[in-house]
This record gives structure tokens, C-alpha cells and sequence, in this order.
């Protein structure tokens, strides 16, 4: 039987583009399970970790509720009811009832454990950079959104944070053999490209036709 070096000689000597391009697929997927059958360490991972910190840090999650006011008869008009509303939702604290409060809303009125860029899609960038300043445990308003204004009652914000290893395993695993990869697959396509020559051949362009008669 060929070994895997004469079988690959083999194939490349025939002049097939479709069976280039499948061999060289091929030879992807056996970089892909050399690279994924060296699992890297801890330490390898908690370095990995540490030099991509953007790639796995936590951004600051919000739960929320508010109370939705329309402004359809008006901006003015909208403010001077969210202002009444507010001294009577500050008595009541978390006791108060968002969807009786206001007006209906139809994205709901209580999010739990949102990220702002998730609160942004939901509703809207304004909303959701008014929020990531305003204090916890109060009523809070009017915010601004696409949609109207919102009094505002933050239950609960965490702090931007850097999770341990223990938590992200999977996550950094994933990663650092994607990363791996990428870099395998350069030094891969570098070989080849210093041990063969490139030919990029054009198709011969159609010679057209002279429309003009020869002078006699």
C-alpha cells in the first residue's frame, strides 16, 4: 500500500483542480486534529486567559423595571406625568407595580441580568447609557428611549469583572484552539508557498472582430 506522502504525490501530479482543492481541504482537517489533540495545560490556558482579557471579561449586567410613559400628546406633557409619578414610586420602592404605574409597553417592564449592549438592542442606545448612571435601589427619571420616557428602579447592577478559569474553561478551550489553528494553518500555507511556485493563469481574452472595411 502507497503511504500518505506517495498518495498525496499521486494525486497532485494529475492536472484535476476539484482534486487539489479536496486535498488541500484534506490537509486542514489533519492540521485541525494535530492541533486539537494537543490540549494545552492550565497554565497554558491561564496565560491565554491573561494576554486576551478583552475576549473573555464580563461587562455589567442590569435588573430593572420601569415604568412606561407614551408621548404621543407630547413630550411636555409625558415629563409633567412622569414627575407626578415619581414622588409616589419613590414611597414605594420595589413594592411598586410597573405595569399599573404607567402606560402598557410592550417590551415588558421587568428585565432581569441584561448587559447594557442587551439593553441597548431592546431599547435603544439612550436608554441604556442613562442607565449605567444611575444610582440602585431608587425610582429614578425620566429616561429617555426610543419608544418614550421611563421611570427607572435598578434592583441590582454588577460590576465589570474578569471570571476565573474554573468558570470559562470551555470558553478559553475553544479559543485557544481556534487561535491555534489560524496560526497552524499561516505556517501551514507558508511552507507551501516557499516550496512551490504560484501560476495564475487568465483565460485568453475573446479578439474582436474589426467592423471597419479594409481600404482596396
Amino acid at each position: 500500500m502507497a503511504s500518505i506522502p506517495d498518495q498525496i504525490k499521486s494525486v497532485l501530479e494529475q492536472n484535476d483542480t476539484i482534486v487539489r482543492r479536496r486535498m488541500a481541504q484534506k490537509m486542514e482537517f489533519l492540521f485541525k486534529d494535530i492541533v486539537e489533540s494537543d490540549a494545552p495545560t492550565d497554565a497554558e490556558m491561564q496565560a491565554y486567559l491573561e494576554q486576551h482579557p478583552e475576549s473573555f471579561r464580563e461587562s455589567a449586567r442590569y435588573s430593572f423595571m420601569h415604568v412606561f410613559l407614551n408621548t404621543e400628546e407630547g413630550i411636555d406633557e409625558a415629563r409633567n406625568r412622569a414627575l407626578l409619578l415619581l414622588k409616589d414610586l419613590r414611597l414605594q420602592g420595589d413594592k411598586a407595580n410597573p405595569i399599573a404605574a404607567g402606560d402598557l409597553f410592550m417590551l415588558g417592564n421587568q428585565y432581569q441580568n441584561h448587559n447594557q449592549a442587551e439593553i441597548a438592542r431592546m431599547l435603544g442606545p439612550e436608554f441604556a447609557s442613562a442607565i449605567a448612571e444611575l444610582p440602585v435601589k431608587q425610582w429614578h427619571g425620566p429616561v429617555q428611549s426610543a419608544y418614550g420616557l421611563h421611570l427607572v428602579f435598578i434592583h441590582e447592577r454588577t460590576t465589570p469583572r474578569m471570571p476565573p478559569l474554573a468558570e470559562i474553561r470551555n470558553r478559553v478551550l475553544t479559543e485557544w484552539q481556534y487561535d491555534r489553528q489560524q496560526k497552524a494553518n499561516e505556517a501551514m500555507f507558508e511552507a507551501l508557498q516557499s516550496r512551490y511556485e504560484i501560476l495564475i493563469e487568465m483565460p485568453e481574452q475573446p479578439r474582436v472582430a474589426d467592423s471597419g472595411q479594409s481600404e482596396s
